[in-house]
């Protein structure tokens, strides 16, 4: 049971190692969609545009914070895409085309300053420039003269004029500052919209980060938790070859006893076989002697009746007895060496029965253990070649699953470090681009500010030096004649126009 419990917590180790390492492996996937789609978006629309491609990187990074992709987002990202551009792309060409006009104006300006000879025409020309700048009127309006006029009614023309322009300048000071604290607040916007984008990564990061501590620690845990299991089955498997030797040794022991116990048995019956066979041997010696005996008294009752028969004739007798009892010594001899050799050949027979019969036992139970020790042996040992395969592949296994997830995080590292250097340089290029862009509006924005007050300046002076003629002429002090009328009616109609404290009429002049 304990050992079903840990193969099952290995393999639902295994299982969660494997679905971290998926995880890990749809981050990464989500990470390169990411990127692709940031390239494609700025290849097809940014064209090269820095602006745009940051407006781009930051929709995208906002989609795949707070959204799922699917294939209907994607198309709402891309449309979401390609609106953005069209809107900045149309506020650029609304700022270059003002850019231009101002640029053009101040051409304009310049070619008509050259131009004038004259002071009184100079006079006129820095009107024409204030006109153009200010109300963009153009030349075809002094080209042929209007029938009608606007004319302040004021005692004071000209002092409600210099007060108007004095509003004028004020208002386009306001106005300078309003867009200067506009640019502020946007380049603050800006400022913290990327200091939450990079606190955003830094916060993905440190979940990624996190997420490799854990998965690295889990599979610590699973490598510690194996290293254990094999620890308990070493020690298991030792345990059972040392049973299984002990039962081995019990069960040799036992049958050592037995095969004693059946050799005693096996002994026991040849020797009473022997002494069986001794008993009949001595049996039929002694019958054999008995019979012997018998032919010996035959013999010699054949011989007293032949030594009766002889004592008729003794030198024939005395012969044949002599004769016979050579013979009987001859036959006694003969006999008493054979039954020497009957007896050693028996005891040689029985003794070699004997050794032919225990060397077989012995010889048959020696060839016996030894083929089942040697069986044992074998089987013994191709278990434990077959366990140090199974072993050596599970190292390997593990092995190569730990290259492989140090392979995945090494090369997770890398694109990170390469990640933040790209962001870093995109940075470092996105300020210097901020750089130049606020060095250049406020170059702009110092450059109109100075040129409005030049021209603010030199308006101020005209008109005194117009206040001044009027007075050396004699002529009243605060109404203006017919041409100072026109070539002041651009003023007057937009302080006609925008001016309610002032009362403006309209007349008509021949």
């Amino acid at each position: 049971m304990n050992n079903s419990q840990k193969s099952k917590s290995v393999r639902s180790g295994s299982a969660r190692v494997r679905s971290a390492i998926e995880r890990a492996g749809l981050l990464q996937q989500r990470e390169q969609l990411r990127e692709t789609l940031i390239s494609k978006f700025s290849k097809d629309y940014a064209q090269g545009n820095k602006s745009k491609e940051a407006l781009i990187q930051q929709i995208v990074n906002e989609y795949f914070t707070n959204e799922q992709v699917t294939e209907t987002s994607l198309k709402q990202l891309k449309a979401r895409v390609i609106e953005a551009v069209q809107k900045q792309k149309g506020l650029s060409q609304t700022q270059h085309v003002a850019q231009n006009n101002n640029n053009s104006q101040l051409d304009n300006k310049s070619e008509q300053r050259s131009q004038i000879p004259r002071p009184q025409s100079v006079k006129n020309s820095v009107k024409s420039e204030l006109d153009q700048d200010q109300y963009s009127v153009t030349s075809s309006q002094f080209e042929k003269q209007p029938k009608s006029v606007y004319v302040v009614d004021e005692e004071d023309e000209w002092a409600a004029l210099v007060k108007f322009d004095t509003e004028l300048h004020s208002k386009e000071q306001q106005l300078e500052q309003q867009r200067q604290l506009e640019f502020k607040k946007k380049m603050k916007a800006e400022l913290d919209r990327q200091l939450e984008e990079k606190k955003r990564r830094i916060e993905i990061e440190k979940r990624q980060e996190d997420a490799y501590v854990k998965l690295r620690d889990f599979q610590m845990d699973v490598y510690d938790q194996r290293e254990e299991q094999k620890k308990r089955e070493t020690a298991k498997k030792q345990q059972l070859e040392k049973e299984q030797r002990d039962r081995q040794v019990r069960e040799e022991e036992k049958r050592k006893f037995l095969e004693k116990k059946k050799q005693q048995e096996l002994d026991a019956i040849l020797v009473q076989r022997i002494q069986e066979e001794l008993k009949q041997e001595q049996r039929e010696a002694l019958q054999k002697k008995d019979m012997e005996k018998r032919k010996f008294v035959e013999m010699m009752e054949e011989n007293e009746k032949n030594r009766q028969k002889q004592i008729n004739d003794e030198i024939t007798d005395k012969q044949l007895e002599i004769d016979m009892q050579r013979k009987y010594i001859q036959l006694q001899q003969k006999l008493e060496e054979e039954r020497e050799m009957e007896k050693k050949e028996r005891e040689d027979k029985i003794k070699k029965i004997m050794s032919d019969f225990s060397q077989t036992v012995v010889k048959n139970q020696k060839d016996q253990i030894k083929a089942e020790d040697d069986k044992m042996m074998k089987a013994i040992l191709m278990q434990n070649e077959i366990e140090q395969q199974d072993e050596e592949m599970k190292k390997r296994q593990i092995k190569s699953q730990q290259q492989e997830m140090r392979k995945y995080l090494i090369k997770q590292m890398e694109d990170k470090k390469q990640r933040l250097k790209e962001e870093e340089e995109l940075n470092k290029k996105q300020a210097q681009v901020w750089q130049q862009d606020l060095q250049t509006f406020q170059q702009h924005e110092k450059s109109k500010y100075d040129y409005i007050k030049d021209v603010n300046v030199k308006h101020q002076e005209i008109l005194k030096q117009q206040m001044d003629e009027r007075k050396q002429q004699q002529r009243p002090k605060t109404k203006m004649n017919n041409e100072e009328l026109m070539h002041n009616k651009p003023l007057l109609k937009e302080l006609a126009d925008k001016q309610d404290t002032i009362k403006v009429r309209k007349i008509n002049i021949g």
